[in-house]
């Protein structure tokens, strides 16, 4: 509106001519011509720039998409050079191994060849013609050859021709065909310094995955003493079965002496057990009745030589009793269970008058059950019990202890006639008796051994070597110690099974 008011001031003004009118408005027309160009211009700018924004903006996705798969490309080339640095190292590690390989077989190889070098036996590598390809030095020394003569030469050609035997070349002949070794094949070689040698050959066939070669490694070794040495043991073999078939015709005479000699022994304890026995009984008796029927018309001497007489019987019995249990020892018994316990509780029985006599005071543990002959370790408790009882001092009561224990593993080392794979046990008899030396700790256990006069104690000597025979008859021991304080100790060591 301001526009349309100052036209009119202007017109208000000056009044314009017809020229300047004219002037004016070819002035406005050609205005007009340059704006309508202008705006056409302006048209295809706008359009241009509209194609070009839509160029660019092409290309700029373009440009994009483009970087996405330069970014993807550049993963999958980190991707790879990441894989490539891997197989790089696994390649690495994998040379690094085959080095360590390839050392380890060049030692491999050193080793061997020190081995083949410094074996005592001759060795011999062979192709599959059988031709000489390495030997060792001890070959060398063995058969005084040397590298010229040998390697590439033929086995059989060696020497004077001792390899060529038809033993030989069938074995080696069958060893490069289907035997993978052979052994123990025999030949005969003359040295010149030591004469006709024997030798035993034994050849196997070397594989090598390099190399499809095959060869034969020949090993020899000098039987020749060896040989020697059988041959003596042989002669020897013979000579000690002859004297073996002598000795056993010799043993089965001993064996049927012996046999004679156990009826004998039969004989001995059957008349033991009765024939001797009657006698001694009838003495016994007749004296008794002279003593009894007869008093009166008996002085005291004659008395008193009867009583001699029926203790002498008396003496007489239980010594053959006493040697016919020391015989029976040697009968092979059955073997049985047996509770100790038991049969002490039954000795002490028997003891029950004696016990009671002398005020005796037993004490015992309980004793365990082994693998025994139950007559024989009645026999053992009873003479072992009884000794306890006889040899007690004076006017003081017996005390016997009796115990019982598992002997330890570690104790046998000092009991080495025992055997240490069984389990034992230990008995003890400790009395406060009048004891024993310990200077006859050996001799106490020997038939017919007495210590102490008869005029002060009864007894055959046979008790104590009845015991030992009845402790050495079940694989066990029996051995004598002095009390603390006085009397003895007799130690039962037996084994708990068999």
């Amino acid at each position: 509106s301001g526009s349309s008011e100052a036209i009119p001031e202007a017109e208000e003004k000056a009044q314009p001519t017809d020229g300047d009118t004219a002037i004016v408005h070819q002035r406005n027309q050609q205005l007009e011509k340059e704006l309508a160009s202008l705006r056409e211009d302006m048209r295809n700018f706008a359009e241009d720039q509209e194609a070009v924004i839509e160029e660019l903006q092409s290309a700029n996705e373009e440009l994009l998409s483009g970087s996405e798969e330069l970014q993807s490309l550049n993963e999958e080339l980190e991707t790879s050079k990441e894989e490539i640095q891997s197989t790089n190292e696994e390649l690495t590690t994998l040379n690094q191994e085959l080095f360590d390989r390839n050392e380890q077989l060049n030692l491999s190889r050193l080793y061997a060849e020190s081995i083949v070098a410094t074996i005592r036996e001759p060795l011999l590598v062979l192709d599959h013609n059988m031709q000489v390809k390495t030997a060792n030095r001890a070959f060398y020394e063995k058969f005084g050859a040397s590298e010229e003569e040998t390697e590439g030469k033929s086995l059989y050609g060696l020497g004077r021709g001792e390899w060529d035997t038809p033993t030989l070349r069938a074995a080696l002949g069958s060893i490069l065909s289907r035997e993978a070794s052979i052994k123990d094949i025999e030949i005969n070689y003359s040295v010149n310094a030591g004469g006709e040698r024997i030798l035993l050959l034994n050849a196997s066939r070397i594989f090598r995955k390099d190399s499809a070669e095959q060869l034969v490694l020949l090993a020899m070794e000098d039987i020749t003493e060896a040989t020697k040495r059988e041959n003596e043991q042989r002669r020897f073999a013979d000579e000690l079965a002859k004297q073996v078939d002598e000795r056993t015709a010799s043993l089965k005479e001993a064996n049927t002496a012996l046999k004679y000699s156990n009826e004998s022994l039969e004989q001995f304890a059957t008349i033991a057990s009765h024939d001797l026995q009657e006698p001694l009984r009838k003495i016994r008796t007749f004296a008794t009745i002279l003593n009894n029927e007869h008093s009166a018309d008996i002085d005291e001497e004659t008395r008193g030589l009867l009583q001699k007489i029926n203790l002498s019987a008396e003496r007489m019995a239980a010594l053959i009793r006493d040697v016919l249990n020391f015989s029976k020892v040697l009968d092979a018994s059955v073997f049985e269970a047996t509770d100790l316990t038991l049969i002490l509780q039954s000795v002490i029985r028997d003891f029950d008058l004696q016990i009671e006599e002398k005020q005796a005071v037993i004490r015992y543990d309980p004793l365990p059950s082994v693998q025994a002959v139950p007559l024989q370790m009645n026999q053992l408790l009873y003479n072992l019990l009884g000794n306890a009882l006889k040899f007690s001092k004076t006017g003081l009561p017996p005390v016997i202890d009796i115990s019982s224990r598992t002997l330890p593993p570690d104790e046998l080392k000092e009991h080495p006639q025992l055997d240490n794979r069984l389990p034992y046990c230990e008995i003890v008899f400790a009395d406060q008796g009048i004891g024993i030396d310990s200077r006859f700790a050996d001799r106490i256990f020997l038939i017919f051994q007495r210590l102490n006069t008869r005029q002060h104690f009864e007894g055959t000597g046979i008790g104590l070597a009845l015991c030992k025979r009845i402790v050495t008859n079940h694989g066990g021991e029996i051995y004598f110690q002095p009390n603390e304080g006085g009397g003895a100790r007799f130690h039962v060591i037996l084994p708990l099974v068999h």
